[in-house]
């Protein structure tokens, strides 16, 4: 491990910033602590801004996809209830054929056949 490490070492440099209260994207606070970090090591670069129109559209499209999957897997959730329900019929309809054929050899049994 300490070769991978001296084969990188002083190549990258790490920034550290702490995000106090939540009032902007957390791409901006990012973006503000790396710009504040190249202007103090001599190399000053600003982000390119997003569009203004990003985030709604954004929160927008999220929400049709949330619809949508929600719709998906409520028409999911009925197509596997219903197959249980048909499941658990033919079940029942199985079972009592099962009993029908089961009580009359049980009366085959008790009253044999006089000839």
């Amino acid at each position: 491990m300490g070769a991978a490490a001296a084969r990188i070492a002083g190549r990258y440099k790490v920034v550290r910033a702490e995000i106090g209260g939540v009032e902007r994207p957390l791409r901006e606070i990012v973006l503000a602590a790396i710009e504040a970090f190249l202007a103090h090591a001599g190399t000053p670069y600003i982000f390119p801004q997003l569009l203004s129109q990003t985030p709604p559209k954004g929160r927008q499209l999220f929400r049709e996809r949330t619809r949508s999957a929600k719709r998906r897997m409520k028409r999911i959730m009925e197509v596997a209830r219903q197959r249980g329900d048909d499941a658990a019929q033919r079940l029942k309809t199985t079972y009592q054929q099962f009993l029908d054929v089961a009580v009359a050899e049980a009366k085959a049994v008790v009253q044999p056949n006089r000839v």
